[in-house]
């Protein structure tokens, strides 16, 4: 059963972080104008959240958006070479996106490693909606390595708590494999049974 518990704890970490890198490139977006806005790469670094938004040929920054204490947006204007680590996110995200012949109410997330991890493995991001999806992608983001559906059968995946964070509700799951029941809340998961 701590295996379990272990596994649920992951979940949790990745759930609020896909949750969080989500809403920062939603909130980000709207707060550009919307022919601006095509490519992207979202990071985490000292100043918290970073959305960097890409030409068009994605070889140029255009915008960079970090947000105050409050959570608003605050608009950068830029106008240089991509650094390589962004490249490589922003192309993940639209390797992921060609995977899909409909995008309506789906979200797509390229994770970000440590700010100061080089890109030398594969890069994961995840594309939710309806049916939820890990991919695994090549370390420049160009190339789909894997492809395979989130689901646990005995806890619950990163992709109910990112789900029950993005709904602000909590979710009470049965897992198939064991029977076990679990509430997924805030963020957190706990066992109940």
């Amino acid at each position: 059963m701590n295996d379990l518990i272990e596994t649920a704890a992951r979940s949790a970490v990745r759930g609020s972080l896909l949750f969080h890198l989500d809403l920062a490139q939603i909130l980000a977006i709207d707060a550009l104008p919307p022919e601006a806005a095509k490519a992207w790469a979202v990071e985490v670094d000292d100043r918290g959240y970073v959305v960097t938004v890409l030409s068009d040929d994605l070889n140029r920054e255009t915008f960079a958006v970090t947000f105050a204490a409050d959570g608003a947006p605050i608009v950068e204007p830029r106008d240089h070479r991509t650094l390589p680590r962004t490249l490589a996110l922003a192309s993940a995200r639209q390797t992921a996106l060609e995977q899909f012949d409909r995008l309506d109410g789906l979200s797509v997330i390229a994770l970000p490693s440590a700010a100061t991890a080089p890109l030398d493995g594969p890069l994961e991001a995840y594309v939710l909606g309806r049916d939820d999806y890990r991919l695994t992608i090549s370390a420049d983001g160009r190339h789909l390595l894997a492809m395979t559906a989130v689901a646990d059968n005995a806890a619950p995946s990163e992709a109910h708590v990112y789900r029950s964070l993005k709904r602000d509700q909590a979710i009470t799951l049965v897992t198939p494999g064991n029977g076990a029941r679990w509430r997924i809340a805030a963020g957190q998961i706990s066992l109940l049974d």
